[in-house]
C-alpha cells in the first residue's frame, strides 16, 4: 500500500531460521522506550527478537534510555545498542529550521517538508531531528508504529526519503482513536487508511471505531496485546469467611480515564459498612495529589496505600497478596478508553476475581460472573455491589481465578500473541 519506491527497499540479507525462513528486519516505531506504561511494545519486542528477527527501536520523542530505566522494565541493558533516539542539539529552533536540510545531507527537504503543512517551527525542528536519526538504518522489512500518531509520523519521514521499509504496520491502542480525534479530526488518518500495508488494534470495539472513522475492514484486524505470562503465577486465594483484612489492588496511571476515583469510593463504602479493607494503588501520574485528598476526605486515608510507579515484578507481589482487583475504566473527558487492558491480564494471571466496567475492550476480556463482575462506568455503588457480592462466593475464587488466568494465557501470552504478528508479517511480505 506505500506505493513509495526507494532504492533502499529491499532485501535484508540476514541468517535463515531453523524452519528455514529468513529472519526479518523490523522497525518498532515508539515515542520513547521502554515505558513502565507500555509493557505492551517491550513485550511485543523482546518476544520478535525471541523469534530470531532483527528488532530496532525508533523511539522518536525522547533520548537514550538509562541503564536503570532498561533494568526496571526488564529489559537487558545490552539491547540499548537497538535504541535510536534522535540527537538532540542546543540550537535554537530558527538555528535548526535555517541548517535542517543540511543535518541529514539532503538540500531538498526544507522543499519537500513545507508542503505537507510543517510550518510550525518546533514540529518541523522535530522532523529534521527524526529525519537525521532514520537516514542512518539501513532499510526494514516491516516497520510497526506503536500508536495511530506514530504511524502519521513513520509515513512522514517515509514520503521525505528518511525512513525505508517494505512494509508499514499502525497500531491503533485508545488515546490515539479518541483524544487524538478529538483533537485533530475525524479525518486524520487519512493517508494511514491509504496508504499503510495493515492496521492492528489491541480489541473488536477499536476495530469497529477504526471502521468508522474510514479505515479499510479487510486491512484492519486483531491482535490483543501480550503479556509475559511467566511473571504472574497462580496463586489460590484464601477462603477464610468474614475473617482477616480484605485486601483489595489496583494498577495503573493515575488519570481520568482510570477511574481510580470511583474504586476509592467503593472502597469506601464497604469501609463504612463495616468491612475491614485495605486497598493498595501502584502507579502514578497527575491525579496522585488529587486521590489522596480524596481518600482523606472519605476516611480511608489510613487503609490506603499509594506505591507510586511499580516494575513487573513489583506488581506481581503487589497481585500475589491480594484478595481481589479493581480496574474501574471510564471514558475520559477528552474521549480517551481503554481496551483490554494489561493489569487486568496480570491480574487474573495471578488467579484474583477481578471487578472492572463495561467499557471499551474490557468485556472482550472478563467475562461477567465468570472470572469476575463488570459494572456500568462512573457507578461507585455498583462496584461496590460487585465487590460484596464476590465477598459473599468466596467459595468461588478459585474456580474464578482458574477461569481468568484460563482465558489470558489462551488469547494474550506473549509467545502465541507475537507469533501471530510474525505471521501478519510474513502475509504481508508474501503478498
Amino acid at each position: 500500500m506505500l506505493m513509495i519506491n526507494s532504492p533502499r527497499q529491499q532485501d535484508s540479507p540476514l541468517e535463515t531460521n531453523g524452519d528455514g525462513t529468513r529472519s526479518l528486519r523490523i522497525g518498532v516505531v515508539a515515542h520513547a522506550f521502554p515505558l513502565l506504561s507500555e509493557t505492551f511494545v517491550t513485550n511485543q519486542t523482546l518476544g520478535l527478537l525471541a523469534l530470531g528477527h532483527d528488532v530496532e527501536i525508533l523511539a522518536l520523542h525522547a533520548g537514550a534510555p538509562t541503564k536503570s530505566a532498561l533494568t526496571a522494565a526488564g529489559v537487558n541493558p545490552s539491547f540499548a545498542v537497538r535504541i535510536a533516539t534522535p540527537t538532540r542539539s542546543g540550537a535554537a529552533w530558527e538555528k535548526l529550521l535555517r541548517t535542517g536540510a543540511g543535518l541529514i545531507g539532503d538540500p531538498g527537504l526544507a522543499a519537500r517538508a513545507l508542503p505537507m503543512g510543517w510550518r510550525a517551527r518546533p514540529r518541523m525542528a522535530g522532523a529534521f531531528l527524526q529525519a537525521q536519526m532514520l537516514k542512518r538504518r539501513a532499510p526494514y522489512d516491516v516497520v510497526h508504529a506503536q500508536f495511530g500518531d506514530l504511524g502519521l509520523a513513520a509515513l512522514r519521514q517515509i514520503e521525505l526519503g528518511a525512513l525505508s521499509t517494505r512494509k508499514l504496520v499502525v497500531h491503533f491502542r485508545g488515546y490515539d482513536l479518541g483524544q487524538f480525534v478529538r483533537k485533530h479530526g475525524e479525518d486524520v488518518y487519512e493517508a494511514v487508511f491509504a496508504r499503510a500495508d495493515h492496521m492492528l488494534t489491541n480489541c473488536e470495539h477499536f476495530r469497529r471505531k477504526i471502521i468508522s472513522l474510514g479505515g479499510p475492514a479487510e486491512r484492519v484486524s486483531v491482535i490483543g496485546s501480550g503479556v509475559d505470562t511467566d511473571l504472574f503465577p497462580f496463586v489460590e486465594r484464601m477462603q477464610n469467611g468474614e475473617a482477616g483484612e480484605i485486601r483489595i489492588a489496583a494498577v495503573g496511571r493515575l488519570i481520568e480515564k482510570k477511574g481510580f476515583e470511583y474504586a476509592l469510593r467503593a472502597v469506601a463504602g464497604l469501609s463504612q459498612a463495616g468491612r475491614n479493607v485495605r486497598f493498595e494503588l501502584a502507579g502514578d501520574g497527575p491525579l496522585r495529589a488529587e486521590l489522596a485528598a480524596l481518600a482523606a476526605e472519605l476516611g480511608v486515608a489510613a487503609d490506603t496505600v499509594f506505591h507510586g510507579q511499580a516494575t513487573q515484578p513489583q506488581v506481581a507481589e503487589l497481585l500475589a497478596r491480594a484478595d481481589l482487583f479493581i480496574a474501574p475504566s471510564v471514558t475520559a473527558s477528552n474521549g480517551d478508553e481503554d481496551a483490554a487492558i494489561n493489569t487486568l491480564k496480570e491480574a487474573m494471571l495471578s488467579g484474583l476475581p477481578v471487578v472492572s466496567t463495561r467499557h471499551g475492550g474490557i468485556p472482550e476480556l472478563v467475562e461477567h460472573g465468570v472470572s469476575g463482575y463488570l459494572a456500568p462506568e462512573r457507578d461507585a455503588a455498583a462496584l461496590k455491589a460487585c465487590l460484596e457480592r464476590l465477598l459473599a462466593e468466596r467459595d468461588r475464587w478459585l474456580e474464578m481465578g482458574r477461569a481468568g488466568r484460563a482465558r489470558v494465557l489462551d488469547a494474550y501470552d506473549r509467545r502465541r500473541v507475537n507469533e501471530r504478528i510474525e505471521a501478519l508479517y510474513r502475509r504481508l511480505l508474501a503478498a
